[in-house]
């Protein structure tokens, strides 16, 4: 199943005497080629009137047996070098 989805995000809390207010939002797509497949997403949020901030991640994964993946994902901040790479194992049931 090949999937192309975007999602805005709006979270407004007061957790101290001025209300917050973030925002963001994603753009992801996913594409499934028999047991594995790829992904890439786009974000950026907006922390309480702070700069924007952007995010790009790329990823791959392998269908292992029913409900279990092996997954790779790199993500890449554009506003910083606090870059992340991930490894899972994942199962559900």
């Amino acid at each position: 199943m090949n999937i192309f989805s975007t999602r805005s995000i709006v979270q407004s809390f007061n957790r101290s005497i001025d209300e917050e207010k973030n925002r963001g939002f994603y753009v992801q797509a996913f594409y499934n080629i028999n047991q594995f497949f790829l992904t890439g997403r786009y974000g950026a949020f907006q922390p309480d009137g702070a700069d924007w901030v952007n995010r790009y991640s790329i990823g791959a994964g392998y269908a292992i047996a029913d409900a279990i993946e092996l997954r790779f994902e790199t993500t890449i901040n554009k506003n910083s070098d606090n870059n992340t790479n991930i490894l899972q194992l994942v199962g559900g049931f």
